[in-house]
């Protein structure tokens, strides 16, 4: 893992695993990227979006979706999930 603070951006790499609220995001890689950078605390309440890229898988509650690349903003509550034909 790598935290740049100037930026307000952890990065995650392999089996990455995030749980927040009733969502869990599994991928080889994460990028979180955070509104306030000097208020980033332990529940994330702060955080802008959650990029996760190679083998997502997105879960919510009995639904599990498989994509190449999750970008989620909680904030907005909204979700893209990108598929590449492969």
């Amino acid at each position: 893992a790598r935290f740049d603070q100037n930026l307000g951006i952890i990065l995650l790499n392999e089996n990455v695993v995030l749980k927040l609220d009733k969502l869990t995001f599994k991928s080889d890689e994460m990028k979180l990227i955070f509104d306030d950078t000097d208020a980033i605390d332990d529940n994330f309440s702060n955080l802008k979006k959650i990029i996760a890229k190679g083998n997502v898988l997105f879960e919510r509650e009995k639904e599990t979706i498989k994509s190449d690349m999750v970008s989620f903003s909680p904030k907005e509550k909204k979700i893209m999930i990108v598929i590449l034909n492969h």
